[in-house]
């Protein structure tokens, strides 16, 4: 099990994903089914075997259930993330009202 700090950079060593934690907490953080590691790998781009709608999306936030650990993608890949083995959920932007 990992404590994660907020502003550490993780990358994946299945395919290009790279996230930056935006909320801290503790687990075991995974992308395409192996953990991530803050070391700088490069890893070959290779698709891990998920569906195109699994895919981690540059720019978009992903939150653990329960809002316990939050991450920013800002490199995309193929992998789907999960803590603890339960995927992390896409955060929907908050609608705002209109200012007429």
């Amino acid at each position: 099990m990992t404590e994660f700090r907020a502003g550490t950079r993780l990358h994946s060593v299945t395919c290009t994903t790279e996230v930056i934690v935006t909320k801290g907490g503790s687990g075991v953080l995974t992308c395409g089914g192996k953990p991530m590691t803050a070391e700088d790998v490069h890893a070959n781009g290779a698709r891990p075997g998920q569906p195109e709608e699994d895919r981690t999306l540059l720019g978009k936030r992903y939150r653990a259930p329960g809002g316990t650990f939050e991450a920013l993608c800002v490199r995309q890949g193929a992998g789907a993330l999960e803590l603890d083995g339960v995927p992390l959920e896409l955060v929907k932007p908050k609608i705002l009202p209109a200012s007429d």
